[in-house]
This record gives structure tokens, C-alpha cells and sequence, in this order.
């Protein structure tokens, strides 16, 4: 216990030291351990038995393979395996192009150093090297689980470069797994010819075993399960068993445990509720603490004593080669398939990165001694300096956010009112459904200007599983909990025929990356705003009160969205009122003018589409303020010629038309401005206001002191606090163009209703483009 609390405290510290240095956990764990051993602080034999007696080291070593053991098989049960079944061409010619020209180079120096003088260096060496082919062909490998890590820590695990990696990955694991079962049958004949029939014997039964008994089990113990509740106590205990069992069983039959475990995951279902039940009952223990022993008892092996000066260059020339070959095999071939420069470097760099998968390889070698303690030391060595080097440089040279850069103006002001209105919904849970449907409704879609809609639904990525962006109507996201939203996005296109057209789409994401997803359909389908729910569900009597309990993770894809989306965004506060029930209107729904934003006009923008629907009634409110000067005059602030251009031609266009009302407010301050929103409370059932507004405003003098959601202005946030009745939509406006200038310094204003062309054929295409790859498939580059 005392040793597992040293490990623990020992780690955090260096990591909260290295991670400055865009430095993860493993490497932490890893350093820690060289420090703590024989390289550093036990550097005597006699210091090391002391400080990790032998009964101790072998009870750490249990504890940290079991909780690797339950890792891997968590990360593996996440998998939907179906999903790889797409893997396009160009991926599998990439992750071969890699795998071979590592594995290629490397051989090609062992060869020459045999052939060479140098060959005498390792022959004298008091333990010659042996077990530096079967180091090669690990080397050669990017494992899954490796490429899965380094994209979660560094964010970009469903961004384009995320899903390509994640592909070569794949095809490299598949290699490394065919090569080490015939090297391992091989290994089998060489030393008894008599055993090798008995070892492929063992080897199939033992995976038929894997398929057909206990697979079953499994599967019969989770249709035990109610829908929606959680697995029992025993029957968490069966599971946990039973993957104990399949490791025990592998090692019997010649294969390696954590792979045994590995593969039994990918064969079961994934996802809820054994994902779900192996994240709650074991991430905080296994990936927590156990997995920090496992990996620092690794780097507790590391001996630097045990290298040499004659036979150690050598064989770190053959390592270094390994990475070499592997960098130039996928940089070449992703160029040959005609990836850009800019995605071919940090794609090449990643996929040099090893993991927790190589980790337990190399140990493996050592503890069936096929790889001496110097060549182990000096593979965990280089492990280490190569991923720590490459992985912040990958972070430096890949910004997801440039392919995402819009070189047009994709808002609802600068759109055609006789055009097609894309609009992007984001639905987190059930809850967010009818006041989406009712919003679109609110939205005026005809046969003249349709509205064409791309439902995104969003679910958290469990464990480090490939995240997802895919159509809907693929077969293997098809889900029964999301099944339901579908059905109501599919009346409501049934009952506005012609006039509006809905596409489905599912992104599985960290929350933390979630807005990459929302981002991405954004740019590909030239979407004109996106609507995402706020964080706080609102309901109770009146509207008033919290309905379910705010979801900060939500809050921050917010923020993330407001702030990288290449189109406007709105950001619907929920109080259940778009309901109706005012006699024959459907809608009433007040937009808040400030004026001196874009954000304002845009919203303008928004009303004034709603005001054309027949049963939406518009009350557009000019909130202005005065202010006494010197003489006692009255100076009206707030005015602007571009604020007077929109006011202007909006009134034009609203001439005649009983349905909306326009009236102008001044005010003092921002108490004004609040008793004006309060006015309005019991008269409409949606709110729209500007996000932005000028810092020194009077109107919003005052609203900002007592802030709780900063990321919706002075305006929205005053809207969103919990004693306002009415829903509220804040609106930005499209941020920033490729040079990283406002549109409104580049674009002139455009009266209600123009549209700014473009020339959509000189946009770039990008390295893999969601928004062009057809429904029917999963996997964006082929």
C-alpha cells in the first residue's frame, strides 16, 4: 500500500511538472519509474531490495497487469467494430506503406550491421542481443489503443486527422496481430516439431472458445439486464471473472493476455451496457491507479547501467531507423494518395508515437526473455524522447480549425429570401426536440424559400473509442435511444411537404471536441446558422424554475461553438412557451434592437423571416438612450448609419403588414432595458436579441455585474436568469473570414434579403470532407 501511494504522488508530481511541456501521464509514469529505480535513486542492488522488496514488486506487478487488463478490455468493448469495415483504400495503402517501410528499414540495417564489422560489437557484448527481430515488428506497428490515446490528449480525436489515423491504425494492428501469430507458430516449430500441431490446435480452439462459449454468456447475461438500468452486483462480478478467465486461458494457449482480452472486447457488443458499466464501476481504480503501477513498473525496469558504449549505438541505429522508415513510408504514401502537405507531416509524426500497447509489448519480450535488458532500456528510452518530441510538434502543425475557415458569408442577413435557409440543430437529449421543431415551424418554410435542416444529434465518446460523424441511416448508428428524435424530425418534415428537406446525423465526441463535430457539418454544408440548446433546461410552473440540472459540459460546447462556427449561431434558451395559444397566432415573438452590432441586424434578420409566416406576430422594439449634455439638450446615442440603413429598410419591407409591429424605447440605462424585457412577459413566447454589444453602451450599463453566463452578452444573459417566462434565442452573427477580419470590415452592408455570391467551385477541398462523402458510408477518406 505504502509503495502503491509513493507511485501515485510520485507521478503527479512530475507530471504536473512535464506537462508544461505538452508532456502526458504515461510519460510521467515512465519517468517516474527510471528515477525510482536502478537508473537513478536505487542505482545498488541492495538499495533496490529494499525499497521494492520482491513479495511487494510481485503484488504491484498483479495489481498494475490486472488493471491494464481492464483497460484494454474497456477500450475494446467501446469499439464498434463495424465501423472499420469501411476503411477505405487509401487508408489500408497508407497504413501498409508505413508498416512495411518501418519493419523494412529496420531489417535492411540489422542485415548490414550482421554483414558489417559492426556485427563483432554485439557478438563480444557479455549478453549479445537477441530478440531484435521480433523488436522490429513491434516497432513497426501504431497500435489502436496508442493512436486513440494521443488524439484524446491532444484533442483532435474527431477531427479529419483523428479519423484518418485512426484507419491506418487499424490496418497496422491487423499486420502486427498476422505476423505475430506466425511468428509465434514458427517460434512453436523451431523448438519441437511435434508441438507445433498442438499449438495451432490450442491457438483455434481457444478463439472458438472465445466466440462460441463465452461470448454467449456474455450476451445472455446482458439481455438479463432492463433496458436503461444498470447491471447487477453478480453479474458485474461474472463479467470480470470471465475476462480474467480469457486472459488466464490465453497465456496457457501461447498468446498474450492483454491481446486475448483485447480481441474478446471487440467480439462483444459495444457501447451501453457493459461500456457504460466498465466506465462507472472501473475507470477511477483501473485507469486510475492501477494502470500508473503497471506503467511505472515498466520504467522501474529501465536500467541505463545495462547499456554499453560499443553494442548500444547499434542498436539504437536500428531502432531509430524503425521510426524513420515508418515516418517517410506514411508521409510518402499519403502524399502518393494525394493528401495535403500540411495533413501528411502530423499524420506521419503521430503515427511514430508509441503507447501503452508497445509498453506492455516490450515487457512482455523481456519477461519471456527474447529482448535483453539493454535493448529493453534503450526501446523504452527512445519510446519515450520520440513521442515526447512528436507529439507537441503534431499539436503545433495541425490547426482543425483552418479547413473550417469560411471564404464566404454564410448568414441569414446575407442569404436570399427566395433562397434555401440551412439550418444546423444540435440535440443533446430528448428535451431539446419540441421547442427545436417549434422554432423551425416559427421559420417561414415555403415552397418559394424552403428550409433545408441537418439535425445533429450529440452523444459523449465513452473511453478512448473512435469517435464519430456519420449520417443517421447508417445501419450500425441506428440506436433505439436515438430512434425517437429521428421520428419527430420525420413528422415534421412529413407535414410541411416541399417545404422543408431534414438530413440526420450522429456525432459520437468528447465533449471537449464536441464542437469540432457541430463545426464541421457547419462548414461542409454551407449552413447559414446553427442552433444549439443552452445549457440549462428551464421548465416548472410558468416556465420558471430549473427543469433539469445544467450541464456545464454543454455550456462549454457552447462557448466553443460561438466562438470557432464559420456561420451564425443562436442559442436557444428553453422555457417551454413555443406552444401557441394566443387565438389565431401560432407565434409572438419581440426582437430586442440594440443597434451598433451585427449581431442585432443578424437577429433582425432572423425576425424578420418568422414575421413572414401568416401565424407568427413580430413586435420589433428600437431600445435607445439619451443623454443630457452641457445644455440640457437631448442627443440621441446609439444611432448609427448602419443601424438606420437595416431600421430602414426593415420598416419598408413591413409596411402594410398587420402582423408586425414596430415601436422605439428610450431608456437611461440598463434598468431600463431590463423593465422593457420585463414588459413583454405574458405577451410573447420567444425573445430574440443580438449576442455582442458595446462595452460602454448605456442600454447595458449594469447587466454585466452580476454575470452568470457571460458567453450570451450582457443582453442574453439578463434573459437567461430563471425569473423571465419566455424563451429567448441569442444570435450571432458569422465571426471572422480566412484572413481573421470581421465580415462587416470586408462586406459593404447588404440591405434584408441580398445575398453576397461566391464562387463555390475555388473552394479547397479538404483532406476529409464529411459534408461530400456519401450516406451510405462511415469512414470520410477513402
Amino acid at each position: 500500500m505504502a509503495l502503491s501511494i509513493l507511485i501515485f504522488f510520485f507521478t503527479r508530481a512530475i507530471y504536473s511538472v512535464i506537462r508544461h511541456l505538452q508532456q502526458n501521464l504515461l510519460t510521467s509514469q515512465i519517468i517516474a519509474g527510471m528515477i525510482m529505480g536502478r537508473s537513478l535513486f536505487a542505482e545498488k542492488q541492495s538499495f533496490y531490495d529494499k525499497l521494492f522488496p520482491p513479495t511487494a514488486m510481485l503484488v504491484l506487478r498483479t495489481l498494475g497487469y490486472f488493471g491494464f487488463m481492464i483497460h484494454i478490455f474497456g477500450l475494446s468493448v467501446n469499439v464498434n467494430l463495424s465501423l472499420f469495415k469501411g476503411t477505405g483504400r487509401k487508408a489500408v495503402f497508407i497504413g501498409l506503406s508505413g508498416f512495411m517501410s518501418s519493419m523494412g528499414a529496420s531489417f535492411l540495417s540489422y542485415v548490414a550491421i550482421m554483414l558489417s564489422p559492426a556485427n563483432a560489437l554485439l557478438q563480444n557484448s557479455p549478453s549479445p542481443p537477441f530478440g531484435l527481430p521480433l523488436f522490429i515488428i513491434i516497432n513497426s506497428v501504431s497500435s489502436f489503443v496508442a493512436v486513440a490515446s494521443h488524439l484524446m490528449n491532444l484533442k483532435l480525436i474527431n477531427s479529419e486527422l483523428g479519423n484518418v489515423a485512426f484507419s491506418i491504425a487499424v490496418v497496422t494492428d491487423i499486420c502486427g496481430w498476422m505476423i505475430a501469430f506466425v511468428a509465434n507458430l514458427a517460434s512453436s516449430v523451431q523448438r519441437n516439431e511435434d508441438l507445433a500441431l498442438y499449438a495451432v490446435a490450442a491457438t483455434v480452439t481457444y478463439y472458438l472458445s472465445l466466440f462460441f462459449i463465452l461470448k454467449p454468456i456474455i450476451l445472455w447475461i446482458l439481455r438479463k439486464t432492463p433496458k436503461g438500468k444498470p447491471m447487477k452486483e453478480s453479474d458485474v462480478f461474472a463479467v470480470v471473472t470471465i475476462v480474467l478467465l480469457v486472459g488466464f486461458l490465453g497465456e496457457c494457449c501461447g498468446q498474450s493476455a492483454s491481446l486475448s482480452v483485447f480481441v474478446f472486447g471487440l467480439v462483444l457488443p459495444d457501447g451501453p451496457p457493459l461500456g457504460l458499466m466498465l466506465m462507472q464501476r472501473f475507470e477511477t481504480i483501473a485507469s486510475g491507479l492501477l494502470l500508473p503501477i503497471f506503467c511505472t513498473m515498466c520504467g522501474l525496469r529501465i536500467n541505463m547501467y545495462s547499456l554499453r558504449r560499443d553494442s548500444s549505438p547499434v542498436i539504437e541505429v536500428i531502432i531509430m531507423m524503425g521510426y524513420l522508415g515508418k515516418f517517410a513510408g506514411v508521409l510518402m504514401s499519403s502524399l502518393f494518395a494525394e493528401m495535403p502537405f500540411h495533413d501528411a507531416l502530423p499524420l506521419a509524426l503521430l503515427l511514430c508515437c508509441k503507447g501503452l500497447v508497445e509498453l506492455s509489448a516490450y515487457g512482455l519480450c523481456k519477461d519471456i526473455q527474447v529482448m535483453t535488458e539493454e535493448v529493453f532500456t534503450l526501446a523504452m528510452i527512445t519510446m519515450v524522447v520520440v513521442t515526447g518530441i512528436l507529439l507537441p510538434i503534431v499539436k503545433y502543425l495541425y490547426d482543425p480549425w483552418k479547413i473550417y475557415t469560411p471564404s464566404h458569408m454564410q448568414t441569414i442577413l446575407h442569404s436570399d429570401d427566395r433562397g434555401v435557409l440551412r439550418i444546423l440543430v444540435c440535440i443533446h437529449r430528448e428535451e431539446n426536440v419540441p421547442t427545436m421543431i417549434d422554432l423551425l415551424n416559427a421559420s417561414n418554410p415555403t415552397r418559394e424559400s424552403p428550409v433545408c435542416v441537418f439535425v445533429l444529434q450529440l452523444m459523449e465518446l465513452v473511453g478512448h473509442r473512435k469517435a464519430i460523424l456519420a449520417p443517421q441511416n447508417v445501419p450500425t448508428l441506428n440506436r433505439s435511444y436515438s430512434q425517437c428524435i429521428v421520428n419527430a424530425f420525420t413528422i415534421f418534415e412529413k407535414q410541411n411537404q416541399d417545404h422543408v428537406k431534414v438530413h440526420h446525423f450522429m456525432g459520437i465526441a468528447p465533449y471537449a471536441t464536441m464542437h469540432n463535430d457541430i463545426c464541421s457539418i457547419a462548414h461542409d454544408r454551407r449552413v447559414n446558422i446553427v442552433i444549439v440548446p443552452f445549457h440549462k433546461q428551464w421548465g416548472g410552473i410558468d416556465g420558471r424554475g430549473v427543469y433539469a440540472s445544467s450541464h456545464m459540459n454543454i455550456k462549454n460546447v457552447n462557448k466553443s461553438v460561438l466562438k470557432k462556427a464559420p456561420c451564425s449561431v443562436g442559442v436557444l434558451i428553453d422555457r417551454g412557451t413555443l406552444k401557441g395559444g394566443h387565438e389565431s397566432v401560432l407565434f409572438s415573438v419581440a426582437m430586442l434592437f440594440l443597434g451598433g452590432s451585427v449581431d442585432d441586424h443578424e437577429a433582425l434578420a432572423y425576425s424578420r423571416r418568422m414575421a413572414e409566416h401568416p401565424n407568427v406576430k413580430l413586435l420589433v422594439i428600437w431600445i435607445r438612450t439619451k443623454e443630457e449634455d452641457s445644455n440640457n439638450q437631448k442627443l440621441d446615442v446609439g444611432m448609427n448609419e448602419f443601424d438606420k440603413e437595416i431600421i430602414d429598410d426593415f420598416l419598408a419591407s413591413a409596411e402594410n403588414k398587420r402582423n408586425i409591429t414596430y415601436q422605439e424605447s428610450l431608456v437611461d440605462d440598463g434598468a431600463g432595458t431590463t423593465g422593457i424585457a420585463r414588459s413583454l412577459e405574458d405577451h410573447v413566447d420567444l425573445v430574440l436579441v443580438g449576442r455582442h454589444h458595446e462595452l460602454d453602451a448605456p442600454a447595458t450599463s449594469g447587466l454585466a455585474e452580476w454575470s452568470e453566463s457571460p458567453e450570451l452578452g450582457a443582453m442574453g444573459d439578463m434573459l437567461a436568469t430563471w425569473d423571465f417566462r419566455f424563451s429567448v434565442l441569442v444570435v450571432q452573427q458569422q465571426q471572422a473570414n480566412s484572413q481573421g477580419f470581421p465580415f462587416s470590415s470586408q462586406f459593404p452592408l447588404q440591405p434584408l434579403g441580398s445575398k453576397v455570391s461566391y464562387d463555390s467551385s475555388k473552394e479547397e477541398s479538404n483532406l476529409a470532407t464529411y459534408g461530400v462523402f456519401p450516406e451510405s458510408e462511415t469512414m470520410p477518406f477513402r
